[in-house]
């Protein structure tokens, strides 16, 4: 009995590991799904019908829906991972530039500025 609780227990907490990451993906933004939706028209390929096909074929049913959206999810957690290095250049740049104020009224404007394709 005692063995059962322990492994429903481990179950639960691996459960609960695997959703977490999943919910904590950032949202992509218009400027992502206008990246996606470049790189997912040069990867089906304009006036080739062999490669047309192969990304029919890749993506299934309304191929350039589902990578767009595949595309823009990996681009806004490609751009939260570099969030923090972002905000750390500006807070430098802050400290150190002087003319850092005239760019940018502060450093979250920076940050912002910098986050922008």
């Amino acid at each position: 009995m005692r063995k059962k609780a322990v492994l429903s227990v481990i179950g639960l907490a691996v459960a609960v590991a695997m959703t977490v990451p999943a919910s904590a993906v950032a949202k992509p933004t218009m400027f992502d799904r206008f990246e996606a939706r470049t790189t997912c028209i040069s990867e089906r390929g304009i006036g080739d019908p062999v490669k047309m096909m192969e990304f029919k074929m890749l993506y299934g049913r309304r191929p350039m829906r589902k990578c767009v959206k595949m595309h823009a999810r990996t681009i806004a957690m490609e751009r939260r991972f570099e969030l923090p290095m972002i905000r750390m250049e500006c807070r430098i740049a802050a400290r150190t530039d002087p003319a850092f104020r005239l760019e940018f009224p502060s450093v979250k404007a920076c940050v912002r500025m910098e986050m922008m394709p």
